[in-house]
């Protein structure tokens, strides 16, 4: 018997290595071909594809740091003075991220198409099929008439999407799965909070709730790293010494950046969280825990100056009282709905972007703040009944894996908990895109979660290797 399992690894290492050879040759003589026949831009852009693909193929939590690195972590200075957007583009306004990002979506399918792969996916692999037939419908169409911003449009607002695709097909076994949540965490948390004194100092440490700290987007990546070193504590392992100041100083941020967004998206995770959580005496000690390091938080805040409690109070109640960017919000929103009741079933689909003429706004070009109205005019009723479908697929796979790990409570481990996050994290979602689209570290998060399920559910993951849901 050990030999047969020395076999069995030594095959399995030289399919591997003669996969790898197999894409590089491949790769050389597309190249190759390019050189003789094509433009310069065109050769560069085949070869950074093809080593990408190689990349997110063979080591998918690497390319799942650059893709987080090149999107997240450069935002962290998207509020500093002289802050370039698009400094990562290198050809006809692609950027490094896309490719890597299409090397992941390129790398799912191909990884499906094998003979055990479609089983893989399980109840994701229907919906997953259909957003992505009816995206690619919704782009195709409109190609003849707005050429290559159909595709650009396609890229700037959904194409993340494929990351997710990416991570749930290619981040493969326990170990893999905390490769990934250790990086997501060091990007999320440790980057943003050492880089946060620079930040600080280009901005001539002058922050207020219409002068931020940092985007949106990083605050919420802020929350959602926290809450992967709080609910995986025992694998990602960070000392408590440097797990408690790093979650008061990360909830200061959030609190003082005051993005409502961000406040909204925190609010549901935890509350899921804490729903979800199946045992009583943890759900117990955690609020404890959460509420001795808010007061542990505004105490500090108070203290350096800052008026935590009424920066809330006058944030929360203009949101309330429909004023300043939340009534601009009601106006955009109102106005980008016309084009979704001129085709209200199929949408006008994409390459038009969003120009607008409304009441007290005059003309603008903007996005409308609002997953749900942008993918009603760009898909139509019929595309967000299918991102419901995929949205209720994946809750579905994560709560099934939750109720087995409370039926079972010694199968519980890595894959249980990350079924446990996964629902807080589609809940987080769904809230954060009340005010803006998809942004990476949300959908790299959910990957990660639902492979982590996925993976107790062909029993990869659970003691009970036998154990299948």
């Amino acid at each position: 018997m050990p030999q047969q399992i020395r076999h069995g690894t030594s095959l399995s290492e030289l399919s591997r290595v003669g996969a790898c050879a197999a894409s590089l040759i491949l790769a050389a003589v597309a190249l190759g071909w390019l050189v003789a026949r094509a433009n310069l831009a065109l050769q560069l852009g085949v070869a950074s594809l093809a080593v990408a693909y190689y990349v997110a193929r063979q080591l998918p939590v690497v390319a799942v740091t650059i893709v987080l690195l090149l999107t997240g972590g450069y935002n962290i200075f998207a509020t500093t003075p002289g802050f370039v957007a698009d400094a990562t583009r290198f050809a006809g306004g692609i950027q490094i991220q896309d490719v890597f990002l299409l090397a992941m979506l390129a790398a799912g399918t191909t990884r499906i198409l094998t003979s055990s792969g479609s089983h893989r996916m399980g109840r994701l692999l229907a919906p997953m099929v259909a957003c992505g037939a009816w995206l690619t419908f919704e782009t195709v169409r409109n190609v003849a008439l707005v050429g290559l911003s159909a595709p650009g449009e396609l890229r700037v607002r959904y194409l993340v999407l494929g990351l997710a695709f990416g991570v749930v097909t290619c981040v493969d076994g326990e170990a893999l799965v905390r490769s990934a949540l250790r990086i997501f965490a060091v990007v999320t948390v440790a980057l943003p909070l050492i880089l946060l004194p620079v930040v600080l100092y280009l901005k001539g440490f002058s922050f207020s709730p219409t002068d931020r700290i940092f985007p949106a987007s990083v605050s919420l990546g802020l929350i959602l790293g926290l809450a992967v070193l709080w609910v995986f504590r025992e694998f990602v392992r960070w000392p408590l010494w440097l797990l408690y100041p790093a979650t008061v100083l990360g909830a200061m941020e959030i609190l003082l950046d005051a993005h409502r967004s961000v406040w909204l998206a925190a609010i549901v995770l935890v509350g899921l969280l804490l729903l979800v959580q199946p045992r009583f005496e943890r759900t117990v000690r955690w609020s404890v825990v959460g509420l001795a390091v808010g007061v542990t938080t505004i105490l500090i805040a108070q203290g350096l100056g800052y008026d935590v409690l009424n920066t809330v109070s006058e944030r929360g109640g203009a949101a309330l009282a429909l004023q300043d960017t939340v009534a601009w919000r009601l106006d955009v929103w109102a106005a980008s709905l016309r084009d979704f009741a001129a085709s209200p079933f199929v949408g006008r689909g994409l390459g038009f972007y969003f120009d607008m003429s409304a009441p007290g706004l005059g003309h603008i070009a903007v996005y409308p703040h609002n997953l749900y109205v942008a993918m009603l005019v760009h898909l139509g009723v019929i595309g967000v009944v299918l991102f419901v479908w995929l949205w209720t697929a994946a809750w579905r796979t994560c709560a099934i894996v939750v109720r087995f790990a409370r039926r079972l409570p010694a199968s519980a481990g890595i894959g249980s908990l990350c079924a446990y996050l996964g629902l807080g994290v589609l809940g987080a979602i769904a809230a954060y895109s009340i005010a803006y689209g998809l942004e990476p570290y949300s959908v790299t998060l959910l990957g990660i979660c639902l492979a982590g399920a996925m993976g107790v559910q062909r029993g990869a993951l659970t003691p009970h290797a036998g154990s299948r849901l």
